[in-house]
């Protein structure tokens, strides 16, 4: 036991003593690019339409794999309240 206690001691000094000397300097990092540099080579085609009902539609389309994906936004919260029924949304809310 005495034998692995100074074992360990010895591990712990010397990795100590070994991360004590001088780094060496990482290379200059380059800046980040924007969002609209990264973007200006991406061409995304979709489809927009809107439905008799107001909703609007966006489609994009890969056939690559048979996958479908639906997502949904909602303009919902205190700041889509209309002045004549505040607390509306409040109270429709399903969660």
């Amino acid at each position: 036991m005495r034998m692995f206690l100074g074992a360990a001691l010895a591990a712990f000094v010397l990795g100590a003593c070994a991360s004590s000397g001088e780094r060496a300097s990482a290379p200059a990092a380059e800046p980040y690019a924007s969002v609209s540099e990264l973007m200006a080579g991406v061409e995304l085609p979709y489809d927009t339409f809107t439905l008799d009902n107001g909703l609007t539609v966006v489609v994009h389309e890969d056939h690559k794999a048979p996958i479908i994906s639906v997502a949904a936004w909602f303009n919902v919260g205190s700041k889509d309240e209309p002045p004549a029924a505040p607390a509306l949304p409040t109270s429709t809310n399903t969660s």
